[in-house]
Protein backbone atom coordinates (compact mmCIF):
# COMPACT_ATOMS: atom_id res chain seq x y z
CA UNK A 1 0.00 0.00 0.00
CA UNK A 2 3.01 2.36 0.64
CA UNK A 3 4.77 2.06 -2.59
CA UNK A 4 0.99 2.18 -4.23
CA UNK A 5 0.42 5.86 -2.61
CA UNK A 6 4.08 6.54 -3.51
CA UNK A 7 3.80 6.08 -7.06
CA UNK A 8 0.24 7.73 -6.69
CA UNK A 9 1.70 10.90 -5.36
CA UNK A 10 4.54 11.07 -7.59
CA UNK A 11 2.38 10.96 -10.97
CA UNK A 12 0.68 13.95 -9.12
CA UNK A 13 3.76 15.93 -8.62
CA UNK A 14 4.69 15.44 -12.69
CA UNK A 15 1.11 15.66 -14.24
CA UNK A 16 0.39 18.89 -11.73
CA UNK A 17 3.92 20.10 -13.01
CA UNK A 18 4.73 21.19 -9.99
CA UNK A 19 2.28 23.29 -6.71
CA UNK A 20 1.80 25.78 -9.10
CA UNK A 21 1.68 24.05 -12.00
CA UNK A 22 -2.34 22.94 -12.99
CA UNK A 23 -4.98 24.37 -15.12
CA UNK A 24 -8.89 24.63 -14.55
CA UNK A 25 -11.44 23.36 -16.99
CA UNK A 26 -14.62 22.50 -16.93
CA UNK A 27 -17.36 19.96 -18.35
CA UNK A 28 -20.99 18.92 -17.79
CA UNK A 29 -21.78 15.37 -16.59
CA UNK A 30 -24.83 13.72 -18.22
CA UNK A 31 -24.21 10.22 -16.68
CA UNK A 32 -21.90 7.84 -14.92
CA UNK A 33 -21.52 3.74 -15.14
CA UNK A 34 -20.10 1.09 -13.73
CA UNK A 35 -21.08 -0.94 -16.71
CA UNK A 36 -19.14 0.24 -20.39
CA UNK A 37 -22.15 -0.96 -22.62
CA UNK A 38 -24.09 0.75 -20.14
CA UNK A 39 -22.23 3.85 -21.19
CA UNK A 40 -22.18 3.31 -24.96
CA UNK A 41 -25.75 2.67 -25.17
CA UNK A 42 -26.50 6.26 -23.54
CA UNK A 43 -23.51 7.76 -25.62
CA UNK A 44 -25.65 7.01 -29.05
CA UNK A 45 -29.08 8.56 -27.47
CA UNK A 46 -27.21 11.65 -25.88
CA UNK A 47 -29.03 14.63 -27.00
CA UNK A 48 -25.48 16.51 -26.66
CA UNK A 49 -22.21 15.65 -28.84
CA UNK A 50 -21.21 13.61 -25.09
CA UNK A 51 -17.42 11.76 -25.06
CA UNK A 52 -16.89 9.23 -23.13
CA UNK A 53 -14.16 8.77 -20.83
CA UNK A 54 -13.01 5.90 -17.94
CA UNK A 55 -11.93 6.65 -14.63
CA UNK A 56 -11.93 4.91 -11.06
CA UNK A 57 -13.44 1.96 -12.77
CA UNK A 58 -16.50 4.48 -13.80
CA UNK A 59 -17.60 5.08 -17.72
CA UNK A 60 -18.54 8.43 -17.56
CA UNK A 61 -20.09 10.97 -20.10
CA UNK A 62 -18.92 14.62 -20.40
CA UNK A 63 -20.82 16.91 -22.30
CA UNK A 64 -18.37 20.12 -23.57
CA UNK A 65 -14.92 21.62 -22.51
CA UNK A 66 -15.12 24.98 -20.90
CA UNK A 67 -12.51 27.53 -19.28
CA UNK A 68 -14.85 28.78 -16.56
CA UNK A 69 -17.17 27.63 -14.56
CA UNK A 70 -19.77 30.31 -15.77
CA UNK A 71 -19.96 29.05 -19.37
CA UNK A 72 -20.36 25.56 -18.32
CA UNK A 73 -23.19 26.77 -16.48
CA UNK A 74 -24.74 28.57 -19.21
CA UNK A 75 -24.55 25.48 -20.95
CA UNK A 76 -25.57 22.94 -18.05
CA UNK A 77 -29.24 25.16 -18.51
CA UNK A 78 -29.81 23.74 -21.94
CA UNK A 79 -28.33 20.69 -21.57
CA UNK A 80 -30.78 19.97 -18.70
CA UNK A 81 -33.57 20.43 -21.29
CA UNK A 82 -32.79 16.63 -21.74
CA UNK A 83 -30.75 15.76 -19.02
CA UNK A 84 -32.11 16.31 -15.55
CA UNK A 85 -29.30 15.12 -13.58
CA UNK A 86 -26.85 16.77 -15.42
CA UNK A 87 -24.01 18.64 -13.26
CA UNK A 88 -20.86 20.66 -13.52
CA UNK A 89 -17.55 19.32 -12.69
CA UNK A 90 -14.20 19.52 -13.78
CA UNK A 91 -12.54 18.11 -16.62
CA UNK A 92 -8.95 17.31 -15.43
CA UNK A 93 -9.07 19.66 -13.08
CA UNK A 94 -5.57 19.24 -11.00
CA UNK A 95 -4.49 21.18 -7.83
CA UNK A 96 -1.81 19.80 -6.24
CA UNK A 97 -2.31 19.47 -2.56
CA UNK A 98 -0.30 21.63 -0.21
CA UNK A 99 1.92 18.55 1.52
CA UNK A 100 3.09 15.43 -0.59
CA UNK A 101 2.34 13.48 2.63
CA UNK A 102 2.31 9.57 2.19
CA UNK A 103 -0.76 8.64 4.26
CA UNK A 104 -3.71 7.82 1.76
CA UNK A 105 -6.78 8.81 4.29
CA UNK A 106 -5.00 12.21 4.16
CA UNK A 107 -4.26 12.14 1.02
CA UNK A 108 -7.66 11.41 0.07
CA UNK A 109 -8.95 14.40 2.16
CA UNK A 110 -6.99 16.75 0.68
CA UNK A 111 -8.22 15.33 -2.98
CA UNK A 112 -11.91 16.25 -1.63
CA UNK A 113 -11.10 19.45 -0.12
CA UNK A 114 -9.63 21.04 -3.71
CA UNK A 115 -13.17 19.18 -5.11
CA UNK A 116 -11.05 17.09 -6.75
CA UNK A 117 -13.40 13.77 -6.27
CA UNK A 118 -12.84 10.97 -9.12
CA UNK A 119 -9.04 11.20 -7.12
CA UNK A 120 -10.74 11.17 -3.42
CA UNK A 121 -12.33 8.59 -4.74
CA UNK A 122 -9.59 6.51 -6.23
CA UNK A 123 -7.91 6.88 -2.96
CA UNK A 124 -10.89 5.46 -1.11
CA UNK A 125 -11.71 2.61 -3.33
CA UNK A 126 -7.57 1.60 -2.73
CA UNK A 127 -7.86 2.21 0.99
CA UNK A 128 -11.65 0.16 0.95
CA UNK A 129 -9.83 -3.01 -1.01
CA UNK A 130 -7.21 -3.34 2.56
CA UNK A 131 -9.69 -1.98 5.24
CA UNK A 132 -13.41 -2.75 4.61
CA UNK A 133 -14.35 -2.92 7.96
CA UNK A 134 -13.15 0.40 8.40
CA UNK A 135 -15.95 2.72 8.88
CA UNK A 136 -14.39 6.00 8.70
CA UNK A 137 -13.03 4.95 4.98
CA UNK A 138 -16.32 3.87 4.02
CA UNK A 139 -17.69 7.17 4.91
CA UNK A 140 -15.18 9.58 3.17
CA UNK A 141 -16.01 6.94 0.45
CA UNK A 142 -19.65 7.23 0.41
CA UNK A 143 -19.19 11.05 0.95
CA UNK A 144 -17.26 11.41 -2.02
CA UNK A 145 -19.51 8.95 -4.16
CA UNK A 146 -22.40 11.94 -3.27
CA UNK A 147 -20.54 14.62 -4.27
CA UNK A 148 -20.25 12.77 -7.77
CA UNK A 149 -23.91 12.68 -8.13
CA UNK A 150 -23.57 8.89 -7.71
CA UNK A 151 -26.59 9.00 -5.17
CA UNK A 152 -27.28 4.66 -5.80
CA UNK A 153 -23.94 3.75 -4.89
CA UNK A 154 -23.74 6.50 -2.23
CA UNK A 155 -27.14 5.71 -0.13
CA UNK A 156 -25.91 1.60 -0.26
CA UNK A 157 -22.57 2.57 1.24
CA UNK A 158 -24.28 5.30 4.17
CA UNK A 159 -26.55 2.32 4.92
CA UNK A 160 -23.86 0.00 5.59
CA UNK A 161 -21.84 3.27 8.16
CA UNK A 162 -25.10 3.28 9.80
CA UNK A 163 -24.71 -0.63 10.57
CA UNK A 164 -21.38 0.20 12.07
CA UNK A 165 -23.35 2.05 14.73
CA UNK A 166 -21.23 5.50 14.48
CA UNK A 167 -21.77 8.58 16.88
CA UNK A 168 -25.36 9.84 17.08
CA UNK A 169 -23.69 13.51 14.96
CA UNK A 170 -22.35 11.18 11.95
CA UNK A 171 -26.01 9.20 12.21
CA UNK A 172 -27.53 12.13 12.10
CA UNK A 173 -25.54 13.91 8.78
CA UNK A 174 -25.74 10.31 7.54
CA UNK A 175 -29.71 10.24 7.58
CA UNK A 176 -29.72 14.24 6.44
CA UNK A 177 -27.76 13.12 3.08
CA UNK A 178 -30.00 10.16 2.56
CA UNK A 179 -33.39 12.47 2.49
CA UNK A 180 -30.69 14.88 0.23
CA UNK A 181 -30.18 11.71 -2.11
CA UNK A 182 -34.03 11.40 -1.77
CA UNK A 183 -35.18 14.82 -2.75
CA UNK A 184 -33.06 14.82 -5.50
CA UNK A 185 -33.75 11.55 -7.35
CA UNK A 186 -37.36 13.18 -7.31
CA UNK A 187 -38.37 15.19 -10.58
CA UNK A 188 -41.36 17.36 -10.77
CA UNK A 189 -41.70 19.61 -13.59
CA UNK A 190 -44.64 21.16 -15.53
CA UNK A 191 -45.01 20.91 -19.42
CA UNK A 192 -47.50 21.49 -22.26
CA UNK A 193 -48.35 22.41 -25.72
CA UNK A 194 -50.17 24.72 -27.69
CA UNK A 195 -51.21 24.07 -31.44
CA UNK A 196 -52.99 26.62 -33.68
CA UNK A 197 -54.07 24.79 -36.96
CA UNK A 198 -56.74 24.98 -39.73
CA UNK A 199 -57.57 21.94 -41.81
CA UNK A 200 -59.55 21.48 -44.67
CA UNK A 201 -61.95 18.67 -45.07
CA UNK A 202 -63.70 17.40 -48.01
CA UNK A 203 -66.63 15.04 -46.46
CA UNK A 204 -66.90 15.99 -43.06
CA UNK A 205 -69.48 13.46 -42.41
CA UNK A 206 -69.34 10.63 -44.54
CA UNK A 207 -72.73 10.52 -45.93
CA UNK A 208 -71.74 10.32 -49.77
CA UNK A 209 -75.27 8.24 -50.82
CA UNK A 210 -77.18 10.95 -49.00
CA UNK A 211 -78.26 14.08 -50.68
CA UNK A 212 -78.44 16.16 -47.39
CA UNK A 213 -76.54 15.24 -44.87
CA UNK A 214 -76.34 16.64 -40.68
CA UNK A 215 -73.56 17.55 -38.66
CA UNK A 216 -75.68 18.13 -34.85
CA UNK A 217 -78.59 20.21 -35.44
CA UNK A 218 -77.21 21.74 -38.89
CA UNK A 219 -78.15 20.49 -41.98
CA UNK A 220 -75.31 20.98 -45.11
CA UNK A 221 -76.31 19.91 -49.13
CA UNK A 222 -74.17 17.50 -50.22
CA UNK A 223 -71.98 18.73 -53.37
CA UNK A 224 -71.02 15.96 -55.78
CA UNK A 225 -71.95 13.34 -52.96
CA UNK A 226 -69.76 15.26 -50.22
CA UNK A 227 -70.06 18.08 -47.69
CA UNK A 228 -66.97 19.89 -48.15
CA UNK A 229 -65.90 21.93 -44.74
CA UNK A 230 -62.98 24.08 -43.37
CA UNK A 231 -62.24 24.57 -39.61
CA UNK A 232 -59.87 25.82 -37.08
CA UNK A 233 -58.51 24.43 -34.13
CA UNK A 234 -56.74 25.08 -30.86
CA UNK A 235 -55.26 22.01 -29.20
CA UNK A 236 -53.65 23.03 -25.20
CA UNK A 237 -52.18 20.60 -23.36
CA UNK A 238 -50.92 20.89 -19.06
CA UNK A 239 -48.74 18.34 -18.30
CA UNK A 240 -47.22 17.53 -14.93
CA UNK A 241 -44.44 14.90 -14.21
CA UNK A 242 -43.57 13.22 -10.87
CA UNK A 243 -40.52 10.96 -11.37
CA UNK A 244 -38.86 8.77 -8.22
CA UNK A 245 -36.33 6.04 -8.91
CA UNK A 246 -38.97 3.64 -8.68
CA UNK A 247 -41.79 5.12 -10.38
CA UNK A 248 -42.69 8.28 -12.42
CA UNK A 249 -46.31 9.46 -12.87
CA UNK A 250 -47.65 12.06 -15.52
CA UNK A 251 -50.64 13.56 -15.58
CA UNK A 252 -52.01 15.79 -18.34
CA UNK A 253 -55.35 18.15 -19.35
CA UNK A 254 -56.00 18.27 -22.41
CA UNK A 255 -58.25 20.50 -24.43
CA UNK A 256 -59.46 20.43 -28.19
CA UNK A 257 -62.00 22.75 -29.85
CA UNK A 258 -62.84 23.10 -33.25
CA UNK A 259 -64.63 26.15 -34.85
CA UNK A 260 -66.36 24.96 -37.86
CA UNK A 261 -67.18 27.02 -41.29
CA UNK A 262 -70.03 26.70 -43.21
CA UNK A 263 -73.42 28.59 -43.45
CA UNK A 264 -73.11 29.22 -39.74
CA UNK A 265 -70.35 28.79 -37.09
CA UNK A 266 -70.27 25.07 -35.15
CA UNK A 267 -68.11 24.53 -32.32
CA UNK A 268 -66.84 21.31 -31.20
CA UNK A 269 -64.99 20.76 -27.48
CA UNK A 270 -63.26 17.83 -26.12
CA UNK A 271 -61.99 17.76 -22.69
CA UNK A 272 -59.74 14.89 -21.62
CA UNK A 273 -57.78 14.24 -18.27
CA UNK A 274 -55.41 11.25 -17.86
CA UNK A 275 -52.86 9.89 -15.94
CA UNK A 276 -50.07 7.46 -16.33
CA UNK A 277 -47.90 5.54 -14.00
CA UNK A 278 -45.06 3.64 -15.06
CA UNK A 279 -42.21 1.61 -13.44
CA UNK A 280 -39.21 -0.20 -14.70
CA UNK A 281 -39.01 -3.89 -13.93
CA UNK A 282 -35.15 -4.73 -15.24
CA UNK A 283 -35.86 -4.03 -18.85
CA UNK A 284 -39.49 -4.15 -18.69
CA UNK A 285 -41.69 -1.37 -18.13
CA UNK A 286 -45.07 -1.40 -17.12
CA UNK A 287 -47.56 1.42 -17.61
CA UNK A 288 -51.09 1.74 -16.55
CA UNK A 289 -52.78 4.82 -18.63
CA UNK A 290 -56.20 6.13 -17.21
CA UNK A 291 -58.09 8.59 -18.67
CA UNK A 292 -61.42 10.34 -18.71
CA UNK A 293 -62.58 12.43 -21.45
CA UNK A 294 -66.11 14.53 -22.57
CA UNK A 295 -67.33 16.14 -25.86
CA UNK A 296 -69.59 18.89 -26.57
CA UNK A 297 -71.22 20.22 -29.82
CA UNK A 298 -72.57 23.40 -29.85
CA UNK A 299 -72.68 23.66 -26.30
CA UNK A 300 -74.28 20.26 -25.30
CA UNK A 301 -72.76 17.64 -23.38
CA UNK A 302 -72.84 14.74 -26.20
CA UNK A 303 -70.72 11.44 -24.42
CA UNK A 304 -68.32 10.92 -21.47
CA UNK A 305 -65.29 8.19 -22.04
CA UNK A 306 -63.36 6.09 -19.07
CA UNK A 307 -60.60 4.23 -20.77
CA UNK A 308 -57.77 2.30 -19.36
CA UNK A 309 -54.97 0.96 -20.87
CA UNK A 310 -52.42 -1.26 -19.22
CA UNK A 311 -49.05 -2.00 -21.16
CA UNK A 312 -45.88 -3.93 -20.72
CA UNK A 313 -43.55 -2.96 -22.52
CA UNK A 314 -40.01 -5.00 -22.87
CA UNK A 315 -36.43 -3.51 -24.22
CA UNK A 316 -34.98 -6.44 -26.37
CA UNK A 317 -32.12 -4.91 -27.83
CA UNK A 318 -30.93 -1.26 -26.95
CA UNK A 319 -32.90 0.24 -30.16
CA UNK A 320 -35.76 -2.26 -30.44
CA UNK A 321 -38.73 -2.40 -27.91
CA UNK A 322 -41.81 -4.97 -27.54
CA UNK A 323 -45.14 -4.27 -25.94
CA UNK A 324 -48.24 -6.25 -24.97
CA UNK A 325 -50.80 -4.30 -23.66
CA UNK A 326 -54.72 -4.25 -23.14
CA UNK A 327 -57.95 -1.65 -23.67
CA UNK A 328 -60.83 -1.04 -22.11
CA UNK A 329 -63.38 1.45 -23.11
CA UNK A 330 -66.97 2.90 -21.47
CA UNK A 331 -68.96 5.57 -23.81
CA UNK A 332 -71.60 6.81 -22.33
CA UNK A 333 -74.13 8.50 -25.04
CA UNK A 334 -75.67 11.55 -23.26
CA UNK A 335 -77.88 12.29 -26.18
CA UNK A 336 -78.88 8.79 -26.98
CA UNK A 337 -78.95 6.00 -24.92
CA UNK A 338 -78.54 3.70 -27.50
CA UNK A 339 -75.49 4.74 -28.95
CA UNK A 340 -73.60 3.64 -25.64
CA UNK A 341 -71.07 0.92 -26.00
CA UNK A 342 -68.36 -0.94 -24.32
CA UNK A 343 -64.93 -1.99 -25.72
CA UNK A 344 -62.22 -4.45 -25.05
CA UNK A 345 -59.15 -5.12 -27.23
CA UNK A 346 -55.74 -6.29 -27.05
CA UNK A 347 -52.87 -4.88 -28.93
CA UNK A 348 -48.85 -5.70 -29.73
CA UNK A 349 -46.57 -3.34 -30.95
CA UNK A 350 -42.39 -3.50 -31.76
CA UNK A 351 -40.80 -0.10 -32.30
CA UNK A 352 -36.93 0.05 -33.52
CA UNK A 353 -35.09 3.30 -33.45
CA UNK A 354 -32.32 4.03 -35.82
CA UNK A 355 -29.86 6.51 -36.78
CA UNK A 356 -32.28 9.31 -38.62
CA UNK A 357 -35.54 8.11 -37.30
CA UNK A 358 -37.71 5.40 -35.91
CA UNK A 359 -40.40 2.56 -36.84
CA UNK A 360 -43.10 1.22 -35.38
CA UNK A 361 -45.71 -1.54 -36.22
CA UNK A 362 -48.72 -3.35 -34.57
CA UNK A 363 -51.94 -5.30 -34.31
CA UNK A 364 -55.16 -4.55 -31.87
CA UNK A 365 -58.00 -6.58 -31.95
CA UNK A 366 -61.20 -5.21 -30.37
CA UNK A 367 -64.63 -6.49 -29.62
CA UNK A 368 -67.32 -3.52 -29.41
CA UNK A 369 -70.61 -4.25 -27.37
CA UNK A 370 -73.82 -2.18 -27.24
CA UNK A 371 -75.25 -1.05 -23.72
CA UNK A 372 -78.75 -1.32 -24.80
CA UNK A 373 -80.96 -0.35 -27.60
CA UNK A 374 -81.49 -1.11 -31.30
CA UNK A 375 -78.57 0.01 -33.00
CA UNK A 376 -76.62 -2.13 -35.12
CA UNK A 377 -73.58 -0.10 -36.16
CA UNK A 378 -72.10 -0.97 -32.48
CA UNK A 379 -71.64 -4.07 -31.99
CA UNK A 380 -68.62 -5.28 -33.88
CA UNK A 381 -65.61 -7.53 -33.96
CA UNK A 382 -62.15 -5.40 -35.56
CA UNK A 383 -58.44 -6.34 -36.40
CA UNK A 384 -56.37 -3.36 -37.29
CA UNK A 385 -53.09 -3.47 -38.60
CA UNK A 386 -50.73 0.06 -38.42
CA UNK A 387 -47.55 1.00 -39.18
CA UNK A 388 -46.18 4.63 -38.15
CA UNK A 389 -42.38 6.13 -39.14
CA UNK A 390 -40.62 9.24 -38.58
CA UNK A 391 -37.31 9.97 -40.80
CA UNK A 392 -35.24 13.35 -39.87
CA UNK A 393 -35.08 14.47 -43.79
CA UNK A 394 -32.54 17.53 -42.67
CA UNK A 395 -31.17 19.08 -39.40
CA UNK A 396 -34.74 20.44 -38.44
CA UNK A 397 -37.18 18.66 -40.77
CA UNK A 398 -39.08 15.42 -40.26
CA UNK A 399 -41.37 13.54 -42.30
CA UNK A 400 -43.81 11.44 -40.52
CA UNK A 401 -45.93 8.19 -41.94
CA UNK A 402 -48.85 6.83 -40.39
CA UNK A 403 -50.64 3.92 -42.76
CA UNK A 404 -53.55 2.40 -40.88
CA UNK A 405 -55.56 -1.01 -42.35
CA UNK A 406 -58.79 -2.05 -40.51
CA UNK A 407 -61.32 -5.36 -40.95
CA UNK A 408 -65.20 -4.61 -39.52
CA UNK A 409 -67.46 -7.37 -38.76
CA UNK A 410 -70.84 -6.33 -37.54
CA UNK A 411 -72.68 -8.72 -35.74
CA UNK A 412 -76.48 -7.83 -36.43
CA UNK A 413 -77.91 -8.16 -39.35
CA UNK A 414 -79.36 -5.13 -41.34
CA UNK A 415 -83.09 -4.93 -41.49
CA UNK A 416 -83.87 -3.79 -45.10
CA UNK A 417 -81.10 -5.96 -46.57
CA UNK A 418 -80.82 -9.23 -44.48
CA UNK A 419 -77.78 -9.69 -44.02
CA UNK A 420 -74.59 -8.05 -41.68
CA UNK A 421 -71.99 -5.74 -42.68
CA UNK A 422 -68.24 -5.64 -43.23
CA UNK A 423 -66.24 -2.65 -43.40
CA UNK A 424 -62.57 -2.61 -44.58
CA UNK A 425 -61.19 0.72 -43.74
CA UNK A 426 -57.82 2.32 -45.32
CA UNK A 427 -55.98 5.25 -43.64
CA UNK A 428 -52.67 6.78 -45.04
CA UNK A 429 -51.29 10.13 -43.24
CA UNK A 430 -48.41 12.07 -44.46
CA UNK A 431 -47.17 15.01 -42.43
CA UNK A 432 -44.03 17.09 -42.85
CA UNK A 433 -42.57 19.19 -39.72
CA UNK A 434 -40.28 21.82 -39.69
CA UNK A 435 -38.86 23.18 -35.88
CA UNK A 436 -38.51 26.84 -35.81
CA UNK A 437 -36.91 26.95 -32.48
CA UNK A 438 -36.37 25.34 -29.67
CA UNK A 439 -40.12 25.72 -28.66
CA UNK A 440 -41.80 26.22 -32.01
CA UNK A 441 -42.48 24.27 -35.02
CA UNK A 442 -44.73 24.17 -38.16
CA UNK A 443 -46.72 21.18 -39.73
CA UNK A 444 -47.92 20.63 -42.92
CA UNK A 445 -49.83 17.24 -43.39
CA UNK A 446 -52.45 14.98 -45.82
CA UNK A 447 -54.49 12.61 -44.95
CA UNK A 448 -56.54 10.17 -47.21
CA UNK A 449 -59.29 7.53 -45.58
CA UNK A 450 -61.53 5.35 -47.79
CA UNK A 451 -64.01 3.19 -45.71
CA UNK A 452 -65.34 0.13 -48.59
CA UNK A 453 -68.73 -1.69 -47.42
CA UNK A 454 -70.36 -4.94 -48.70
CA UNK A 455 -73.20 -2.20 -48.21
CA UNK A 456 -72.65 0.82 -50.26
CA UNK A 457 -74.32 3.15 -48.40
CA UNK A 458 -71.68 2.68 -46.23
CA UNK A 459 -68.63 3.34 -48.62
CA UNK A 460 -66.92 6.95 -48.38
CA UNK A 461 -63.54 8.55 -49.06
CA UNK A 462 -62.36 10.95 -47.46
CA UNK A 463 -59.44 13.77 -47.83
CA UNK A 464 -57.71 15.79 -45.17
CA UNK A 465 -55.53 19.23 -45.27
CA UNK A 466 -53.90 20.87 -42.43
CA UNK A 467 -51.57 23.23 -41.16
CA UNK A 468 -50.61 23.36 -37.53
CA UNK A 469 -48.55 25.71 -35.24
CA UNK A 470 -47.48 24.30 -32.53
CA UNK A 471 -45.81 25.68 -29.27
CA UNK A 472 -44.26 23.43 -26.35
CA UNK A 473 -43.53 24.85 -23.35
CA UNK A 474 -40.69 22.12 -21.70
Amino acid sequence: MRSETVRTILFALILFGGSLGYTDTYTVQVGAYRLEFNALDAEKKSACPASLHTISHLHKLWCGKYSSKTEAQRALKKIRTDHHDAFVTHYLSFSSPKSTTENPTELARLFFKEGLYEQALAQYERMLIVSPQNPNIRLGYARTLFRLHLYDAAQREFEKVLLADPPSSIKARIRQLLANIKKSRTIKRFFGSLTLGYSYDNNIDYKTYAPFTRYGSLTFVNDTNSTKASYGRIETALGYLYRTPSYRITTTLYLYSELLHQIDTYKTDYLSLSSNWQKDIGTFTLSLPLALSRTWLAGEAQNDILSLSPTLTKSVTDKTDLSLGADAIYLNDLTDQARSFRMYGIRTNISHRFGRGAVKTGINLRQYTKNGGRRIDISRKSAEALLQGSYRLFAHTWLRLYLDFERRRYEESDPLIGYTRKDTRREINFTLSRELSAKTSVDIGYTTIHNSSNIAAYSYKKELYLLNLNYNLK
